[in-house]
């Protein structure tokens, strides 16, 4: 038994033009070009902003058929029509996304964790889900490691995988910057399928990614019989979208917000999180009321039996 954050649906507010309820569930081509929303007109966005992404199911990836598609792509192409913002999706790596927002290459990103040193360059938005950082270990070896510190990794002597550029919490960035030790245990890699790639061939212990994340890559890749989820959280934070500050004027983000906060209080946010964190993830998920949605929009928990995998 696990609980289970259920979410009350409130009624959709109007924000900027009338605007359709929800944007289309994928973005083709065209449509990625910024030709998706063909009413926008706002002039604090006069040309189609460049939204910088790299592959992270469930929050933006290409689907079967080659569109952009994701939860975060979904509340983004919602949040900028409804503001009347054309936009458009360039791919890229998470290092190179992060310098074009700095220095003005890059519009906007999303599912960005907020940190002192983005804070010179960019702007964000109010966080729009939570982000769970998580420790992913071949099955049954987690059983046998109990860290209260991460600086157990190094008295057990594992090694740690994790993504250029991802933020990981502060007291993982901590440990980072002044143990050497420690340092010498993380194996960095420019994507998560590198690392978990490496954990299934025994080149690496521990993954740490985003929990929905992780658990839907080990869904797509046949995984999640032989990988297990640690009990202990790298970090539990929420993510924002984030722009570029010489590019996007502080305007622009209250518009931004105001249409946000009010798609975040309907069904249709609701529906679409669960579209894309299905609740059945949650059979995988060792910690109580872990959901991508953020703890005080949600209504009464409830207590839900889940499916195997």
């Amino acid at each position: 038994m696990l609980l289970l954050v259920a979410v009350a649906g409130l009624a959709t507010g109007a924000v900027g033009q009338d605007m359709p309820d929800r944007p289309p569930a994928v973005l083709s081509d065209n449509m990625a070009g910024g030709m998706g929303n063909t009413m926008a007109g706002n002039p604090l966005c006069p040309r189609p902003m460049k939204i910088a992404w790299f592959d992270n199911r469930p929050y933006h990836y290409r689907n079967t058929d080659g569109a952009i598609t994701g939860l975060d792509v979904e509340v983004l192409a919602y949040v900028l029509t409804r503001i009347g913002c054309r936009y458009e999706f360039s791919e890229m790596p998470l290092k190179r996304l992060l310098n074009g927002i700095r220095d003005g290459r890059v519009d906007a990103v999303m599912g960005a964790s907020r940190t002192p040193d983005r804070d010179d360059y960019a702007l964000f938005s109010a966080p729009f889900r939570r982000e769970l950082m998580a420790m992913f270990m071949r099955a049954g070896e987690e059983t046998r490691f109990h860290p209260k510190t991460l600086t157990e990794v190094v008295d057990a002597n594992l090694t740690l995988g994790v993504v250029i550029g991802s933020w990981y919490g502060n007291e993982f960035d901590r440990l980072f910057q002044e143990n050497e030790a420690f340092r010498a245990r993380v194996l960095q890699a420019s994507d998560a399928d590198m690392l978990f790639r490496g954990l299934k061939h025994g080149r690496v212990d521990i993954v740490v990614d985003d929990l929905f994340s992780g658990v839907d890559k080990l869904r797509l890749n046949g995984e999640l019989a032989t990988t297990a989820v640690h009990a202990r959280l790298v970090n539990d934070d929420v993510t924002h979208f984030m722009f570029s500050r010489k590019t996007v004027p502080t305007a622009l983000l209250d518009q931004f917000n105001a249409a946000l906060k009010d798609y975040e209080q309907s069904p249709a946010f609701v529906a679409v999180t669960r579209k894309y964190v299905p609740q059945d993830y949650l059979h995988f998920v060792p910690v109580h009321q872990a959901s991508p949605l953020l703890p005080d929009r949600t209504g009464e928990t409830e207590t839900a039996t889940l499916p195997a995998p």
